[in-house]
């Protein structure tokens, strides 16, 4: 998975290769899929899709190839849950752009975990002001995706990152976090930054999404890990 900042003499650019677009906007689509209808069917087909998502990111590192029809029945939703989905995506991936421009504008040389902890800082920060624009009517009504009850979105995404590295372990491949938090405490790290949460903002909903989406990403989880056999 890979988001990346490079500078390179003058040249400055946000680097975010394919497999990472691909995989988190299908990992969204699918948690919310699963959490809306959670039937013997589309539980199938959420499960297998999940488990895809695993392999592709955490094992073959190549975008694979799908069912076509389950993946659009699995989308076959309401029209506010596939909107709840891209939100969330495309505020997640506001807030992993924010972070990757920290890297690009500072200048202050940093102890690596640091510096990645106030690239997440400054991402949030981004996503909150984008939230807070979009409240006060000054967001252009194509890109409205910027909801209060999707401000924890960097939250359901790190969980994907921590999934992967569930995953990884449990197929015997070694996950080290030398110059960069583990998920968990980044997760941790957002958690921690309420402070910065105008105090207008309704926050119950977002913590009732959240709460809803990793309950529903842990069921898939589990469900993947048996077929595994890695529980």
């Amino acid at each position: 998975m890979n988001a990346s900042a490079i500078k390179a003499e003058n040249d400055r650019v946000i680097f975010v290769d394919e497999l990472l677009t691909y995989t988190t906007l299908s990992y969204f689509l699918t948690v919310f899929s699963y959490a809306y209808d959670s039937s013997e069917k589309n539980t199938e087909r959420c499960v297998k899709n999940f488990l895809n998502l695993l392999q592709i990111q955490g094992k073959k590192q190549a975008i694979g190839v799908h069912n076509l029809q389950d993946i659009l029945e699995m989308i076959t939703l309401p029209r506010n849950i596939v909107d709840l989905a891209m939100d969330c995506f495309w505020t997640a991936w506001s807030f992993t752009i924010g972070h990757e421009l920290y890297h690009l504008i500072t200048e202050e040389e940093k102890e690596a975990i640091q510096e990645e902890y106030d690239a997440d800082t400054f991402g949030y920060q981004v996503l909150l002001h984008m939230i807070k624009e979009q409240k006060e009517g000054n967001m252009p009504e194509k890109i409205r995706v910027y909801y209060e009850n999707i401000y924890l979105s960097p939250v359901m995404l790190f969980e994907y990152f921590s999934l992967l590295d569930e995953y990884r372990t449990g197929i015997g491949k070694s996950v080290i976090y030398s110059d960069h938090p583990s998920p968990e405490k980044r997760q941790e790290h957002i958690f921690d930054m309420f402070e910065d949460i105008p105090d207008d903002f309704d926050t119950k909903e977002g913590n009732e999404v959240l709460n809803i989406f990793l309950d529903s990403a842990d069921s898939l989880k589990n469900a993947a890990f048996q077929i595994l056999s890695l529980n």
